[in-house]
């Protein structure tokens, strides 16, 4: 009795040729299996989080998993809020008169030496926190300048006229203001110390410092640390003078930056890329200080560059990416090379193939993946290609005719452990192996489709978790086997289903009879069902139910007298809902050939 077997599934799904054009690696369908290797692994569930009774008050937009000096908060954004979860949620409440703009889009938050910086179109500021209140980012400088004035004491300096500033500064996070108001001339005595008087503080509840600048002798417009061997020369936020300034020329330190202004406004998307916050407001770019991402230069001292601003498209996601940081506009791909900004270079990705949501660029095994208008695209450090099938470019088409703005929210993660880029299309999950470049899709009972995270655990294993409703989730918990409500405690079981290509029982044109089935899969104490399909027959074959897979040799037959029927053109389909996260790694089909032209059904 002739035999087929299959055992490679690593093509994924093909929608793009009929069942009987596939390759013999390739499915027509799989849904809420995933690709491990050349075997097909059912996938882990989504586990809600915290408990329905103990929901968020708002749908949330955003997770991060923030690491404070100590400890761990997971920070989940709404419309109009942060919180943070552990247990029960709790409100990070306003450090002042400040307010977050109502939005649906996702959050972007960012974590640089233990701040947490978070932002979202529809947010006009870009706001910090450490977890219990959060602020507007960045430092306004001091409105009124200093007093300097001869001490009594005798000291060093040569008689001279001096200028002083002095800046607002924050120890534990190195962030600065920009200069004071210079002072009034001091026509300086020789030989007597310099004391400091009028030094406001700062009504910011991040400065815990203030520096000291002074001009080199009989100039102005320049200043000078005027006492660089500790971190602030008023360790406070409370003292107004300082007195016993003795510092010659060549004891003074680095220069006062004047390219501390405060963070733009209305910003939307931006990463981390060489110690500097790189964001946007879809328009212009902007660059931060190094090593301080809320102070920002202006343009004539390179805080903004020009990604061609007159070419009617829009900056719609930024990205770090190894050696380059990404700028994708609607119309085409760039990125941006060098280490400050005397030396940046913006060179193209792609002249063609642009990007339509931040949220879907993301970094795994060297490549670059994002979403664009009409595909999803993929760079490997040279010229940008797609990669997505036919299915994914229809549902795209729907996104575009239906509501455009849906595709600028799509959020992807990776799952680096089971080489995946998973996407969280509005209409649909689908997840791609960027091993095997197969695709293979997620079909989530629950009727709604999350917000995508990337979570590292204290252990540093890297894990998916999404918002979607008022809930937390984690995404792909291969620890649980449901998927769990979003309306009440309860979980749906989850519903595996492969359909094989068109089957290759040799002449394509004759009939055939499948009398045995062969599944090679692992011991599991669980039951399938099988059936054939066939798009030339208007009868098909009766389900079989039951069929167990607790046996264990390694090929489990079947026999399948319930679903003989002379056929062509059969496609084998396997649904299953148990608890398990059963393997599949192998069919095989025993039949007979009628030899006999089939007559159209």
């Amino acid at each position: 009795m002739p035999k087929l077997v299959i055992t490679d599934f690593s093509g994924g799904i093909n929608t793009g040729q009929p069942p009987s054009g596939l390759q013999p690696n390739e499915s027509a369908s799989i849904r809420n299996f995933f690709i491990y290797g050349k075997k097909l692994v059912r996938r882990g569930g989504m586990r809600r989080v915290n408990t329905y009774a103990n929901r968020y008050s708002e749908a949330l937009t955003g997770f991060f998993a923030y690491r404070p000096a100590s400890g761990a908060l997971s920070i989940v954004g709404s419309s109009s809020k942060l919180a943070f979860f552990n247990g029960a949620f709790t409100d990070i409440t306003a450090g002042g008169a400040v307010t977050i703009g109502a939005g649906s889009l996702p959050w972007i938050f960012i974590q640089y030496k233990g701040v947490l910086y978070a932002f979202r179109t529809g947010t006009t500021a870009l706001f910090r926190t450490l977890g219990s209140t959060y602020n507007p980012a960045g430092v306004s400088a001091p409105v009124a300048g200093p007093t300097l004035a001869d001490s009594a004491v005798a000291g060093v300096i040569p008689a001279a006229n001096f200028y002083g500033v002095y800046t607002y500064y924050n120890t534990a996070t190195g962030v600065e203001s920009n200069p004071s108001p210079a002072s009034v001339v001091l026509a300086h005595g020789a030989n007597l110390k310099i004391n400091w008087t009028g030094i406001t503080a700062s009504a910011n509840g991040q400065v815990d410092a203030r520096r000291l600048y002074r001009s080199l002798p009989n100039q102005r417009g320049a200043y000078y640390r005027v006492d660089p061997t500790v971190i602030a020369e008023i360790q406070n936020n409370v003292t107004t003078t300082y007195s016993g300034d003795n510092q010659l020329v060549q004891g003074l330190g680095d220069a006062a930056s004047f390219n501390n202004g405060l963070p733009p406004s209305n910003l939307i998307y931006g990463d981390i890329w060489r110690d500097r916050l790189w964001c946007t407001d879809g328009t212009d770019l902007f660059v931060s200080e190094i090593g301080m991402l809320e102070a920002f230069a202006d343009s004539d001292s390179g805080g903004v560059i020009r990604v061609l601003p007159d070419d009617g498209h829009k900056i719609r996601g930024i990205r770090a990416w190894g050696d380059r940081v990404v700028i994708g506009k609607t119309g085409a791909t760039f990125y941006i090379t060098g280490t400050d900004p005397d030396n940046f270079s913006r060179q193209t990705l792609s002249d063609r193939h642009g990007v339509a949501s931040h949220y879907s660029m993301k970094v795994a095994e060297g490549s670059i993946f994002w979403l664009g208008e009409d595909d999803v695209y993929r760079s490997d450090g040279g010229k940008a290609y797609g990669i997505g099938n036919p299915k994914i470019k229809a549902q795209l088409d729907d996104l575009r005719a239906n509501d455009p703005t849906l595709i600028e929210a799509v959020t992807a993660g990776v799952f680096p452990e089971l080489h995946q880029y998973r996407l969280s299309l509005p209409n649909g999950m689908v997840v791609y192996d960027y091993l095997t470049g197969s695709w293979t899709e997620e079909g989530i009972e629950t009727p709604f489709v999350p917000i995508i995270a990337d979570y590292i655990t204290d252990n540093y294993v890297h894990k998916l978790y999404g918002v979607a409703d008022k809930h937390i989730y984690e995404i792909a918990d291969s620890e649980y086997n449901f998927d769990d409500q979003p309306a009440s405690d309860s979980a749906d079981s989850i519903q595996a289903y492969l359909e094989s290509r068109e089957l290759d029982f040799g002449d394509p044109a004759s009939r055939h009879v499948i009398r045995r089935l062969h599944v090679l899969a692992p011991q599991f104490p669980e039951t399938f069902s099988a059936k054939f399909i066939t798009d030339r027959k208007a009868t098909q074959p009766a389900l079989r139910t039951g069929m167990s897979l607790d046996n264990p040799s390694p090929w489990k037959s079947y026999s399948l007298s319930a679903l003989r029927s002379s056929m062509s053109g059969s496609r084998f389909v396997l649904l299953y809902s148990g608890a398990s996260p059963i393997e599949i790694e192998g069919l095989g089909f025993d039949f007979d050939n009628l030899q006999r032209f089939s007559q159209p059904a």
